[in-house]
């Protein structure tokens, strides 16, 4: 016979579907002051009213007849009010996570949000099921849930006990959150290139030089003096200020974060003022992607995010989190914590693209000069006078794209082995996305006539991921190694 838990959500699941109920009494309050006459202010504060009660009602009704039952291999959400009935029912082995979080009203309640994820392409960008209960009863649920899809539905609590308990766990300290957060925030370069600029070139300028420079910044702060030091004070105000939010956000986000590797999964914990628990099947990652910025590929960091269906698929989170920034030896030795089964895929090296590319890529630079020869055209047809400013623009504009094309040649690669694919893309940043060919959907190659011209092609991957990770660029690579990849995808 099978075993079933029926239960409802925790009421508090119906305070965030009341948020325009205070838009709702703005809106009364508004109304009723704009009436000149009081009948009819009374009237207008009245409807409102009535309009907000029939929403609570409804959803007071949806929560009671809402119903989620959990059964050896399914779990079916069901609700059957008089106006309408609905029913879905998710396979237990079709879940790809289980994550619980905890926002700062929920530790006040003391409740915790379920989240579960389908392992379905067609699912990929949504949560499909959200549970809300007390923080003990989520998890017990998630534990259950997890030794469900496992398929060991005949454990006790002793053995469920030992399968929670922690095999391989990395804490991460607030001073390496901190760094992470200078590594990954933009704002940084503001200060940090400048100030390389000046250690590379001020070395060799000699005392007249550096005198007459003084000089001109000197006097053209004196001509403008007014407006240059408001600007120069809002600017620098704003960097600073950005710069702190940014770090600060940082280390409430990522607050007490720390990792462990539980047999055949991964459970993640993070966060000060919203608590997230993710748990992670390992059979469910679909790639590794190891990321620089810019100032890390400078100092040699690296940080490491997993692609996996419900990582990140929520609209507040933006990454597939999993190892903040840190050296390369420090990585190895976490990711040989966490996830042993991708570490030699690390040791593969990527090809650098065909020389050949800087000739498909004529197109768009013949494309770049007409339309700079454009803008030259108009520019002396109707204001002459600005020639000069244009000028000087079209240059700055033009060093700066064959500068992001030289360094896009220089950065982009790509690697093939018996079973992964390794594609490393960006141009100052840099990211290194190994993907095993058993996880790939499908692969989608394209050339332009050029590129046919000279053999090679570029094209992208689409994996069972959300829709942030889910198509991955392959760079150009020569036409004949594709005969390997489609081998080992057909395989």
């Amino acid at each position: 016979m099978e075993n079933k838990i029926r239960f409802r959500n925790h009421f508090s699941i119906v305070l965030p579907n009341l948020k325009k109920i205070i838009w709702m009494i703005v809106f009364a309050f508004a109304g009723a002051f704009m009436q000149e006459d009081l009948t009819e202010a009374i009237v207008t504060v009245a409807t409102w009213i009535a309009m907000i009660v029939v929403i609570i009602v409804w959803q007071i009704i949806v929560w009671r007849k809402t119903w989620i039952t959990i059964g050896d291999n399914s779990i079916v959400i069901e609700r059957n009010t008089r106006v309408s009935r609905k029913k879905n029912t998710i396979g237990i082995a079709n879940i790809s996570n289980v994550n619980l979080e905890q926002s700062l009203f929920a530790m006040l309640l003391g409740t915790c949000k379920i989240k579960l994820d389908t392992n379905s392409l067609s699912t990929a960008n949504a949560t499909d099921v959200t549970i809300v209960l007390k923080k003990k009863q989520a998890e017990e649920l998630r534990a259950l849930l997890m030794q469900r899809i496992r398929g060991e539905s005949s454990q006790n609590e002793e053995q469920i006990e030992e399968l929670c308990a922690v095999d391989k766990r990395i804490h991460v300290n607030v001073g390496d959150i901190f760094l992470h957060g200078i590594f990954s925030s933009r704002f940084v370069y503001a200060i940090f290139i400048p100030l390389l600029l000046v250690l590379e070139f001020v070395p060799e300028m000699s005392a007249e030089d550096i005198d007459f420079v003084m000089q001109e910044v000197n006097d053209f702060a004196t001509a403008t003096i007014g407006t240059t030091l408001i600007v120069l004070i809002a600017v620098v105000s704003w960097m600073i200020l950005s710069m702190g939010f940014g770090l600060v956000k940082t280390a409430v986000k990522y607050w007490d974060f720390h990792i462990e590797r539980n047999e055949d999964k991964l459970l993640l914990q993070y966060g000060l003022m919203k608590k997230v628990n993710y748990s992670v099947p390992v059979d469910k990652i679909q790639a590794v992607i190891i990321k620089q910025s810019l100032l890390a590929r400078i100092f040699k960091h690296y940080m490491v995010e997993v692609v996996n269906v419900g990582m990140n698929d929520d609209e507040k989170e933006t990454q597939s989190f999993l190892l903040p920034y840190a050296g390369r030896n420090l990585l190895e030795e976490r990711m040989q914590m966490l996830l042993p089964e991708f570490v030699p895929c690390l040791q593969l090296k990527a090809k650098p693209q065909p020389k050949s590319i800087w000739v498909v890529w004529m197109v768009s630079v013949l494309i770049y000069l007409f339309v700079m020869l454009g803008i030259l055209l108009a520019i002396v047809e109707f204001v002459p006078e600005m020639l000069g400013i244009t000028c000087s623009g079209i240059i700055v504009l033009s060093v700066a794209f064959f500068v992001v094309k030289w360094m896009s040649y220089k950065t982009k690669g790509v690697g093939f082995d018996k079973e992964v694919l390794l594609s490393v893309t960006g141009a100052f940043s840099r990211q290194y996305i190994y993907m095993k060919y058993d996880n790939i959907q499908y692969l989608m190659l394209k050339q332009n006539f050029l590129a046919k011209r000279f053999g090679i092609q570029k094209g992208v991957v689409m994996l069972l991921a959300s829709l942030a990770n889910q198509t991955q660029e392959i760079p150009y690579f020569f036409e004949h190694e594709v005969e390997n990849i489609k081998g080992k995808l057909l395989k």
